[in-house]
């Protein structure tokens, strides 16, 4: 299931220590992005992304590659920032959460499949 992290932002992760794949659910207000010289569109997104997570003296530690590690995908324009749209999105994705995981570490074609059906019927 996917955890409130607060700020309309939504993860689940398939473990909580070591190498983990979170699952994210976010608004972003969409414009210009630096790195690919791109333009993100305002709305919701749902993302993969390899990270890993540690816990050394009781302090959590995430590290992260910058570039070439993960997916996102646009599940939802929006005209300005909504909670309940973003809980909406995260509520359509939730039982399906964890086997998209599973199913991104082996299959990552599949599961970008998978997950473009999802927001097919948003």
């Amino acid at each position: 299931m996917f955890t409130n992290r607060g700020n309309d932002k939504y993860i689940y992760r398939d473990k909580e220590e070591g190498e983990v794949v979170e699952a994210e659910i976010y608004y972003t207000l969409g414009g210009q992005n630096y790195f690919s010289g791109s333009t993100n569109r305002r709305g919701v997104y749902f993302s993969f992304h390899p990270v890993t997570l540690k816990i050394e003296d009781g302090i959590k530690i995430k590290s992260f590659a910058l570039f070439g590690n993960g997916v996102k995908f646009f599940a939802l324009p929006l005209k300005a920032k909504s909670a309940k749209q973003v809980a909406r999105v995260a509520a359509h994705f939730d039982p399906h959460v964890a086997g998209l995981v599973e199913l991104y570490k082996t299959a990552p074609d599949q599961a970008s499949k998978r997950v473009l059906e999802l927001i097919a019927t948003l």
